[in-house]
């Protein structure tokens, strides 16, 4: 049930976007009929006062690694989402082939957002939040396809295995795709959408939309997908929104790379690694036109710096244009000494580890795609965190500063 409550807070305090809710498999786990879990709840805040709800989650829903989920809630000021997903599906004896779905539902009668006006120039330095009524969405499908080479013959479902301890993990011996690691085309199409409510609204368009498909091909030759020592992965996509008679769309391109060094153990810590992240991002449409208007992505769907996973001292989507670069450096240590499992509310969870965290941002935004541009004036910020994997789900809670201020945010999954 803390997993249900880690992904409330995901739906509360960060309405922008949403991630990926897949649960891993541990390679112990064996199970024969489905588990549900659910939760009542209840809570007050400033934004939405008081507010009831509750989420569900039924675990090996008909297929051992599947996964049902569905939460949402209603609030005091009419303020209200709803989640419902559908994840890690094996169509028939297609044992290369994983298929989630999802979607989500909102409306915030109080929500902070960066209103544009001007959606004919790059906003680098978009506006200060607004207080604005807004209605917010996404609906996807993801279809992965695990290629049947290097650890990949062993079908889409050995990527969903993890091992629940630093001292399970193995070294990684071999660097090439046909010996190793996990490489998976993803196919995923989605629509996106931001609706700012009339009255509140200014002249600029009140509805924004994206909707197209993504693709992805992505390397994965970690040890771990939750908590690795070694290793590195890979991953290029192309997001391609074909517009309407009404929108212009967009094509955006992606490149990113992680790599994990290990610095071993000692008396105090199980396992000590370094992490690092590079982001290379670009919209080659950006100076095209459409129907008389720019091929741009609106700000809260296109390259963008800011929250979860790249500068994550700033406000979420605080940066805004065509290009980006964003680099991440963690220091990541579990500790040997694990007292929260035997905490009275968690005591009847499974809790295998938690997670020491230090790291720092660095990023830019540029107009146009020039790698000399993207590295002049960077922006910086730094911070630590703790990561807890509750249940096979890895729930993060990052405090990180900026220029700008200081930002806690409660979230799931690694950044990278």
């Amino acid at each position: 049930m803390l997993r249900l409550l880690t992904f409330l807070l995901i739906l509360i305090s960060l309405p922008g976007q949403a991630k990926k809710f897949i649960e891993p498999t541990l390679e112990q786990e064996l199970p024969d009929k489905p588990e549900f879990k659910g939760l009542p709840f209840a809570f007050h805040t400033e934004m939405l006062q008081t507010t009831v709800g509750a989420a569900g989650v039924l675990k090996h829903a008909w297929q051992p690694q599947a996964t049902l989920f569905s939460g949402g809630f209603y609030s005091q000021n009419d303020s209200w989402a709803i989640y419902g997903g559908a994840y890690n599906y094996q169509p028939l004896s297609a044992s290369q082939w994983l298929i989630s779905a999802d979607i989500m539902r909102a409306h915030y009668t109080q929500g902070f957002y960066r209103f544009v006006n001007d959606v004919d120039e790059p906003t680098f330095n978009l506006p200060e939040r607004q207080l604005l009524s807004a209605r917010q969405g996404f609906s996807r499908i993801t279809l992965d396809y695990v290629l049947p080479i290097g650890a990949g013959k062993k079908g889409a479902i050995a990527t969903l295995r993890q091992p629940s301890s630093p001292k399970d993990l193995k070294d990684i011996e071999e660097w090439l795709p046909d010996e190793s690691g996990f490489t998976t085309l993803t196919f995923m199409p989605f629509r996106r959408y931001l609706k700012y409510d009339e009255q509140l609204a200014t002249d600029a368009q009140i509805t924004e939309i994206s909707a197209g498909i993504e693709l992805e091909l992505n390397y994965d030759n970690r040890n771990s997908t939750t908590m690795p020592s070694q290793g590195f992965q890979v991953q290029t996509r192309y997001i391609r929104d074909f517009g309407d008679s009404r929108r212009a769309g967009y094509t955006q391109v992606e490149a990113e790379y992680s790599q994990f060094l290990s610095l071993g153990s000692n008396k105090i810590f199980q396992q000590q690694t370094i992490a690092f992240n590079m982001l290379l991002a670009d919209t080659p449409s950006w100076n095209s036109r459409r129907n008389g208007e720019y091929q741009r992505p609106p700000n809260f769907d296109g390259v963008t710096l800011g929250g979860w996973d790249s500068l994550r001292g700033y406000d979420t989507n605080r940066f805004y244009g065509r290009s980006a670069v964003s680099y991440g450096l963690e220091y990541r240590a579990i500790p040997g000494w694990h007292p929260l499992p035997e905490l009275p509310i968690i005591e009847n969870y499974r809790f295998p580890w938690w997670q020491w965290v230090a790291f720092v941002d660095a990023g830019q935004i540029s107009d146009q795609f020039n790698l000399s541009d993207l590295h002049e004036d960077m922006k910086f910020s730094f911070g630590g965190g703790i990561r807890m994997n509750i249940e096979g789900i890895i729930t993060r809670i990052d405090y990180a500063k900026s220029s700008e201020g200081t930002q806690l945010r409660v979230i799931i999954n690694q950044p990278f």
